[in-house]
């Protein structure tokens, strides 16, 4: 698989906590992402797992260490410039989705559209696409009226819009029942093996773990254990 890999090392970021002073939540952190590849940063809630994946995708900007994708280091750039590497590179799966529930599935996945004030008119047909590739009802005309699994399939629909090559997933099994988690699973791990994309996911989902290729497991804000290859893609559940 070729493109270019997502590179980090050395990531510290600390915060001010009342009482405490100042505290470290990912302290010397290191990793590669390569495209066509899964990657999972695992931990207990409260390890550091969901700030590394905001360093990454540029949403947070660390105290040390770089983050390099091409020419591009994200840690040396303003947070506007952050913004217009993801807008170009990068789509982001929240975890609590942030969807509008009073419009349509289509609306919501154009809303980035409207914020990177491209024709709308040109995307609608890429997110019929996509909303129909990821299965999610088009009859239904407000995402209120959707299951939480389909509605997070939106999400992922919404992060698809402008094909971007890398998509970061903020425990995106969360709160899903088992069928729901699942077939999230199975979209990401589509994404990575058949579309080449490069897919990195902060969870806890054994089922997730299990089809990655990579888990960083984190504890304390350090990472603990290397990537580590989970199985051969002859044994994955596609």
């Amino acid at each position: 698989m070729t493109g270019q890999t997502l590179a980090a090392s050395g990531l510290v970021l600390t915060y001010s906590e009342a009482g405490r002073g100042r505290m470290t939540a990912v302290n010397g952190a290191a990793l590669d992402a390569r495209p066509g590849s899964m990657t999972a940063l695992a931990g207990p809630s409260g390890s550091g797992k969901s700030t590394l994946l905001y360093l990454l995708s540029g949403l947070l900007r660390p105290d040390a260490g770089s983050i390099r994708w091409n020419d591009t280091d994200l840690a040396n750039l303003s947070e506007a410039r952050r913004d217009a590497w993801r807008r170009e590179n990068a789509g982001f799966v929240f975890q609590n989705f942030h969807l509008i529930e009073e419009m349509s599935p289509e609306d919501n996945v154009l809303v980035g559209g409207w914020f990177a004030q491209w024709s709308v008119r040109g995307l609608r047909r890429r997110a019929g696409e996509l909303l129909e590739q990821l299965e999610v009802p088009r009859e239904r005309t407000k995402v209120a009226l959707l299951s939480r699994g389909e509605q997070q399939r939106v999400a992922i629909a919404r992060a698809l819009l402008f094909d971007p090559p890398v998509i970061f997933a903020d425990e995106p099994t969360a709160s899903l029942d088992v069928a729901a988690g699942g077939n999230v699973v199975s979209v990401l791990r589509r994404l990575a093996g058949e579309a080449g994309k490069t897919v990195i996911c902060a969870s806890h989902d054994v089922d997730l773990l299990d089809v990655c290729d990579h888990v960083v497991r984190i504890e304390h804000g350090k990472i603990v254990a290397p990537q580590v290859v989970q199985k051969a893609a002859a044994e994955r559940v596609s």
